[in-house]
């Protein structure tokens, strides 16, 4: 469940769940995030953790890098937009690919918002912020 203090805009009991291979980039997202009060972090280091923790979690939100072996952010974005059970989940992709055809396909893949790495805390939060908002005003209709 997410809620919001207003005199912050500060998100509270928010459960994200962060997916990248490279685990210093976990590491520091997951440090970021745990400043907040309230937030619940959960971490997943492949495309394959990551479906089965968004499934038995249930997070409200996934911050997915796009490049991982295996199973790529992209392929994991579509196949959660793809189960009823994890479709209504925000996923907010994370790369250090620049390159419009990549943010493209993101969207395409059902992605709600897009963060270019090195990964600034202040952008991160303002765009989990932004989505989580999206989420309230969709819920209260």
């Amino acid at each position: 469940m997410i809620t919001e203090n207003e005199s912050t805009g500060a998100i509270s009991q928010a459960t994200i769940l962060v997916v990248d291979d490279d685990t210093d980039v976990v590491f520091l997202i997951r440090t970021y995030l745990e400043r907040v009060p309230g937030i619940r972090v959960l971490q997943a280091n492949n495309g394959h953790d990551a479906l089965r923790l968004a499934e038995e979690e249930h997070p409200d939100v996934i911050l997915l890098d796009v490049m991982m072996p295996d199973l790529d952010g992209l392929a994991v974005c579509g196949m959660l937009q793809g189960n009823s059970e994890t479709s209504g989940i925000p996923v907010i992709m994370l790369t250090a690919r620049s390159d419009v055809n990549t943010a493209v396909e993101s969207f395409r893949r059902g992605a709600v918002n897009y963060i270019i790495k090195p990964i600034d805390p202040s952008r991160l939060m303002a765009k989990i912020q932004e989505t989580v908002s999206r989420l309230g005003s969709r819920d209260a209709t």
